[in-house]
């Protein structure tokens, strides 16, 4: 009788268990889904090093008019 009883315990133990692990497992998923719906709108934008300075910039924005970009850090 106690073998039995020693049973439905492990039993139910290992169904907490696995219950416990698939809803942990099923937040996972649903955060990582939601995270990484915003990014695949967003283009990743290309940076570089400014020129003369010790940031990061945008390729684009200085591409756009890397002569006014100039212009602007010699009136610094």
């Amino acid at each position: 009788m106690k073998d039995k009883k020693d049973k439905s315990w492990y039993r139910l133990g290992a169904f907490v268990a696995g219950a416990a692990t698939g809803i942990g497992l099923l937040a996972w998923g649903l955060s990582a889904l939601a995270s990484s719906a915003g990014s695949e709108s967003e283009e990743k934008k290309k940076t570089m090093k400014a020129p003369g300075k010790d940031e990061i910039i945008e390729r684009e924005e200085f591409e756009r008019d890397p002569q006014g970009y100039f212009r602007a850090l010699r009136n610094k």
